[in-house]
């Protein structure tokens, strides 16, 4: 009588099937910790690019007041924190922001012609943004120190404070 050998035994059916479980599990793996890292990604270029965007609303010579003697004829400098109300001032290109991102610049009633939005829409999900307390001066950019005086002493300021938010956004 001859004997057949079985060609399939039940244990290499069950461990066929943990070798496919495992292997199914260090897929799911790794598939997570790629989303996690283009999450993270993502959020460290917004982050980036409101931090560079707000630094330069700050203290860039084409966005911040510039401080003049008291005769207004010569510039000392710029006056960091210190941002003219005029329309135009802060704008997408002067804050740095390339053009596939989308920005808002609060409060809206100050700063106009931005090229940013008032506020940041419902619909985006991921944006970063970043609020810094500024010095608003209405009217031309030129601060003399004289009026700087008087903020320092709270006598007559021509400043006003305000919080400057901008918020950014991958379009």
């Amino acid at each position: 009588m001859k004997t057949r050998g079985q060609i399939v035994s039940l244990d290499y059916v069950i461990s066929l099937i943990l070798i496919m479980l495992a292997i199914g599990l260090l897929l799911n793996f790794f598939e997570l910790q790629a989303v996690n890292a283009k999450e993270a990604q993502l959020e460290n270029e917004l982050k980036s690019i409101a931090q560079g965007a707000t630094r330069l609303a700050l203290a860039s010579p084409d966005i911040a007041c510039i401080l003049t003697n008291n005769a207004d004829t010569k510039d000392i400098g710029v006056l960091p924190n210190c941002i003219p109300s005029e329309p135009g001032r802060l704008t997408k290109e002067k804050l740095g922001i390339p053009a596939w991102f989308g920005c808002a610049i609060m409060p809206a009633g100050i700063f106009t012609g931005t090229g940013c939005l008032d506020e940041t829409p419902d619909d985006v999900e991921n944006y970063y943004s970043m609020t810094r307390k500024i010095l608003v001066k209405n009217g031309a950019p030129d601060v003399n120190k004289l009026a700087l005086e008087k903020c320092v002493n709270s006598v007559n300021c021509p400043l006003a404070d305000a919080n400057l938010t901008i918020a950014v956004w991958r379009q």
